[in-house]
């Protein structure tokens, strides 16, 4: 990502594939520069483009299941409201963000009407409030105490040291019927076994755990939850960016992809088949990223 040069090793387990990092640094801040996590604007002014937004994300939450088709060709560019929706998340619903970064997210959860959001994270500079209200509390999921309908985490429990432990404290969390969201990398896709080393989601030495669906199941287990619904939703960037990685090319370089499309060298004819390769190996299961959600096994 920012090219440091540094080398890791990990290890991937024999019996159940999760690929880890051997010796994990004493110091994890520093590979989390000012840069990485996005910052929200001080006031949550609310222009009518805004209010539009919200007003759509609100509909896919809560439509009716019928309308469902013709909002999709209607709304395809929410992708991550329609993974709400997909969880259940209602407006009624009170949500926690672990590992919020500085709350954009959460931003988007409030603007389709859902009141109740809290974030926490480790790496922000401290708590964040918009108005009276706090959006971010600075700490660890160890550090909330309240309990939550639905609890999200956006690619951040790849970061954690102690997952069992964190997934447990989610557990724990949880209102009656209550639903958590993971979405995390896996190695148990078609760019792990393709690129290795060069896999764009290894991101070393942020990412301490990748898991196979093998050994995220049996880490489900172990904290007492089962296992309710799951699905990929890699997108080419997957390949896109794992081949620039081969060219020794890092995220944020100027030849990157995401900073200067027409400058990488990617053509659009390119876009398009990895597009339909990332389609392909989601509908198969072997996408690099994948949701799952997840229930207290003594309610279902």
């Amino acid at each position: 990502m920012y090219a440091l040069g540094e080398t890791f090793e990990y290890r991937q387990c024999p019996s159940c594939g999760c690929l880890q990092l051997i010796n994990i640094p004493d110091d994890l801040s520093k590979y989390y520069p000012k840069e990485y996590h996005n910052h929200i604007p001080s006031s949550s002014k609310k222009t009518f483009k805004a209010l539009r937004r919200g007003l759509k994300r609100k509909l896919i939450l809560e439509h009716p299941k019928w309308l469902s088709p013709l909002l999709k060709l209607w709304l395809p560019t929410y992708p991550l409201f329609w993974i709400y929706r997909r969880l259940g998340m209602r407006t009624t619903h009170k949500v926690l963000d672990v590992g919020s970064g500085y709350g954009e997210k959460i931003l988007e959860i409030q603007s389709a009407g859902v009141k109740k959001v809290l974030g926490v994270d480790l790496f922000v500079s401290g708590d964040i409030q918009v108005g009276d209200v706090k959006l971010v509390k600075k700490g660890t999921i160890e550090d909330i105490e309240e309990k939550f309908d639905i609890i999200i985490f956006h690619h951040s429990l790849e970061h954690m040291p102690d997952q069992l432990k964190t997934l447990q404290k989610a557990g724990s969390l949880l209102n009656p019927g209550g639903r958590i969201l993971v979405r995390i990398p896996t190695v148990s896709s078609q760019a792990f076994i393709e690129y290795r080393e060069k896999w764009y989601q290894l991101d070393a030495p942020r990412h301490l755990y990748l898991h196979s669906h093998e050994s995220f199941k049996r880490l489900a287990e172990a904290a007492d939850l089962s296992i309710l619904d799951k699905w990929c939703d890699s997108t080419e960037l997957q390949f896109i960016i794992s081949e620039q990685y081969k060219k020794g090319i890092s995220l944020f370089d100027s030849k990157s992809y995401i900073i200067n499309a027409h400058e990488s060298g990617i053509t659009p004819e390119q876009v398009r088949e990895f597009k339909q390769k990332a389609e392909a190996a989601n509908r198969s299961l072997a996408g690099d990223q994948i949701c799952i959600v997840l229930g207290k096994s003594q309610h279902l």
